[in-house]
């Protein structure tokens, strides 16, 4: 019987964001990159190229971002055998690093891209 892993299950749903079937070049690229220069393992560059992308597109997708932390959360979890308890803590922290990471983006974004102040009501 096949066990089911994290990087399995965000290979299996289908969908936009986080869980869409395949990398984009860019994104395979960074996948490739994790993988082979920086040592990476398959199951977490998998997720940091898919929350990559993410980022850079939809910065306020919270959804996305979940998923994102709670994949990681498992992965981990599953590497160190954490129980329920450590496991919902530790997606907690990552959500939290990665929703600033999201503002740090989404200001950057705004930044580099001022609205003009006399369209504003």
């Amino acid at each position: 019987m096949a066990t089911t892993t994290p990087v399995n299950l965000v290979l299996a749903k289908a969908g936009n964001g986080l869980y869409s079937s395949a990398l984009a070049s860019d994104d395979m690229s960074e996948f490739s990159k994790d993988v082979l220069e920086r040592g990476i393992g398959p199951d977490i560059a998998l997720v940091r190229a898919r929350l990559r992308s993410v980022l850079l597109h939809t910065p306020a997708n919270r959804r996305a971002l979940d998923d994102a932390a709670g994949t990681l959360a498992n992965v981990y979890a599953a590497q160190f055998e954490l129980g329920k308890t450590n496991t919902r803590l530790l997606k907690r922290l990552f959500l939290a690093i990665i929703e600033s990471y999201s503002l740090i983006t989404d200001c950057a974004k705004q930044k580099a891209n001022p609205q003009n102040e006399s369209s504003v009501p």
